[in-house]
């Protein structure tokens, strides 16, 4: 059995996992990431993103959002269309308010993931399901079929938990 350590260990390699780490690497605290799939892997959920996604990109690094334009992954929208009993009402912002966006998540989170896998501050571990934790004083262990890790600060970023 495979056992690591660290500071902080985060669970899901998701949009929110993913940004967990990726502040983790900016304030330079050691951390591990565990998804149980293997990148690039695709989802059907959360391809449109409101505005918010826009500003924790550009708190997180100015540079993330434009280079992910530049790349053909995301689109900027402000033309939304809301269907209500059959009946269509056309929302539209000005170019003055903050973006929506629209992505592909194997593309969106592929991307941030490989930013996140680039820091010297994230271990990453794909393939690999945790299946229970426990507390011993003070860490938690987390536990998979091949895995142990031990850590003071447990982050559960799966999208069903």
């Amino acid at each position: 059995m495979k056992q690591l350590a660290s500071k902080v260990c985060i669970i899901g390699g998701g949009p929110g996992g993913i940004i967990t780490s990726l502040f983790l690497s900016k304030k330079q605290v050691p951390h591990i990431l565990v998804d149980k799939s293997k990148f690039p892997r695709d989802k059907v959920c959360g391809e449109c993103m409101d505005g918010r996604v826009f500003h924790t990109l550009k708190r997180l690094d100015p540079t993330i959002f434009p280079e992910m334009v530049d790349k053909g992954l995301i689109q900027e929208t402000r033309k939304y269309l809301v269907n209500v009993s059959n009946v269509q009402f056309p929302v539209n912002f000005s170019k003055k308010s903050t973006p929506g966006m629209l992505a592909k998540r194997v593309d969106f989170d592929s991307f941030l993931f490989n930013k996140a896998a680039e820091s010297s501050f994230c271990e990453v571990v794909e393939g690999e399901i945790i299946t229970s934790s426990r507390h011993e004083g003070n860490e938690i262990i987390f536990e998979g079929k091949n895995l142990e890790i031990k850590s003071s600060i447990g982050v559960v970023a799966s999208g069903y938990n």
